[in-house]
C-alpha cells in the first residue's frame, strides 16, 4: 500500500546570533491510508514544529516530505 504521508530524514534548525538550535533531528515517519497518527510529547519537544512542516507552513532545514507520493518539501504557497 502506498504512503499517504512520508517524512524522510527531516531536520529543523533555527539560527540565533550565536547558536544553532536543533528543533527536530532525523525524523522518519510513514503513514498509510486509513492509519491514524498521534503526535505527543512534552512542552517544547517539537510537536507544533512538526505539524507546521507537514502543513507546509514551515520549511525543513533538510530532508523530504511526501504527500500521496508527491514531494511537497519545497512547494510554494501557490502550489
Amino acid at each position: 500500500m502506498n504512503n499517504l504521508l512520508k517524512l524522510t530524514d527531516i531536520n529543523l534548525n533555527y539560527k540565533t546570533d550565536n547558536n544553532l538550535i536543533k528543533v527536530l533531528q532525523d525524523i522518519n515517519i510513514e503513514v498509510k491510508l486509513k492509519e491514524t497518527l498521534s503526535i505527543v510529547g512534552e512542552s517544547g519537544s517539537g510537536k507544533t514544529s512538526l505539524i507546521m512542516l507537514i502543513g507546509g507552513l514551515e520549511k525543513a532545514s533538510s530532508g523530504k516530505i511526501f504527500f500521496e507520493n508527491n514531494e511537497i518539501t519545497n512547494m510554494s504557497e501557490d502550489e
